[in-house]
């Protein structure tokens, strides 16, 4: 019987000893298994030879009897025909002990892959709502950014009205306050996009496992059903094989649509833009975007530093965009893309919809809406994505 396949190390996280208990809980079935299989060979390996041996003694005591020579061939035909089903039943007895054995470690090593996927999904789960709790956090420093930015203005009109050093002082102590809460929500924003791509991965893994498992458990039922099949039509149970034969076509087709399940989760969503550093907008000539600090102008006909975009892949089909005039990342404001945040929110995430060549369109984080060039301009204010809002990307 072969070896159950090695086993990855439990992660350090709150259920793998109960993981690895279930492992090694399935890893002792396999051996008793094993000694079972044994015994179950030794038995029919011992049966086979006493019934070979009361026919030999049959056999012998039947020829001493016999009166003619047609009488002791007629003995004798009977005497090789029983010994040659005898050893067929031991054959198939054995086949059938092994198969048994086969069958029952393979689904003991299968139930603790089980054990260990589903382990690794609850600690997927878990970690996707740490990443929510992050995000939630990040969009409450975000809040309280923009409460003392609009306290620090408030306060810096009263100083320039008033000429008091006083409300100078204040006024500088509320500056300090907004720009010390816009660290914290670029610190905020960055620990939730961390931790969204590492919950990504580890649900992704999680679920790539699950799809190898449903694989090998389809393949396993496929073979155990063409064993039975073929040792059904060795015995002539004709009914036998015919129903184990079904069983092995249905056991078939599960596989295939196990394999096919497995390819399909394997092909990799990667996001076309990811490594790209400039693109440029259909339309009015094909001139580049330039990131102008407070909007992204598309009227360039040669690439400079503010042309120059680099991309980030967030994963979900969405990337992060940082401009080049400041290195800043580019928000969707409704009315214009503006590339001056220090993290990635909500209004910084850009979905990307793939057309063929190195066309494509973007929809902006704020109102979900497509991005279009107009008036000089880019902007996110489309419901529906057309041939006007279609951008290009070009390598740099």
């Amino acid at each position: 019987m072969m070896a159950p396949p090695p086993m990855a190390a439990a992660p350090a996280k709150k259920g793998g000893n109960t993981t690895l208990y279930i492992v090694i809980f399935f890893l002792c079935v396999i051996s008793v298994m094993a000694g079972a299989f044994y015994f179950q060979t030794q038995s029919a390996a011992s049966k086979a030879k006493a019934d070979l041996e009361k026919i030999q003694a049959d056999t012998a005591a039947k020829m001493a009897a016999a009166q003619s020579d047609f009488e002791k061939q007629k003995i004798q035909a009977e005497a090789a025909e029983k010994t040659r089903s005898a050893q067929l039943r031991a054959e198939l007895a054995g086949k059938e002990a092994a198969l048994e054995a086969k069958a029952k470690g393979k689904e003991a090593q299968l139930k603790a892959l089980e054990a260990k996927v589903n382990a690794d999904v609850r600690a997927a789960a878990a970690t996707v709502k740490s990443a929510n709790e992050l995000k939630a956090k990040a969009a409450n420093e975000r809040n309280t950014a923009l409460t003392r930015l609009r306290e620090a203005n408030a306060a810096k009109a009263v100083a320039e009205a008033s000429g008091k050093a006083i409300d100078k002082k204040l006024a500088d102590e509320k500056a300090k306050l907004a720009r010390d809460a816009a660290a914290k929500v670029a610190v905020a924003n960055k620990r939730a996009t961390d931790a969204r791509a590492g919950a990504a991965a580890e649900a992704a893994k999680a679920q790539s496992m699950r799809k190898q498992l449903e694989l090998a458990g389809a393949k396993h039922r496929q073979q155990i059903a063409q064993a039975n099949a073929a040792i059904a039509k060795a015995k002539g149970d004709a009914a036998a094989a015919a129903k184990a034969k079904a069983a092995a076509a249905a056991a078939a087709k599960a596989a295939a649509a196990a394999a096919k399940a497995k390819a399909k989760s394997k092909k990799k969503k990667t996001n076309e833009l990811s490594g790209r550093k400039a693109f440029y907008l259909r339309g009015k000539g094909n001139k580049y975007c330039a990131d102008e600090g407070d909007k992204w102008k598309c009227n360039r006909p040669t690439i400079g530093k503010w042309e120059k975009f680099n991309i980030k892949d967030i994963g979900g089909g969405k990337v992060a965009i940082k401009g080049g005039r400041y290195n800043k990342w580019c928000a969707d404001e409704g009315n214009r893309i503006r590339c001056n945040r220090g993290g990635i929110g909500r209004w910084e995430q850009f979905y990307v919809k793939h057309r063929s060549g190195n066309k494509f369109f973007l929809r902006g984080g704020r109102n979900n809406k497509w991005c279009r060039y107009t008036n000089g301009i880019v902007k996110c204010d489309r419901s529906k994505w057309t041939r006007g809002t279609q951008f290009r990307y070009k390598n740099w």
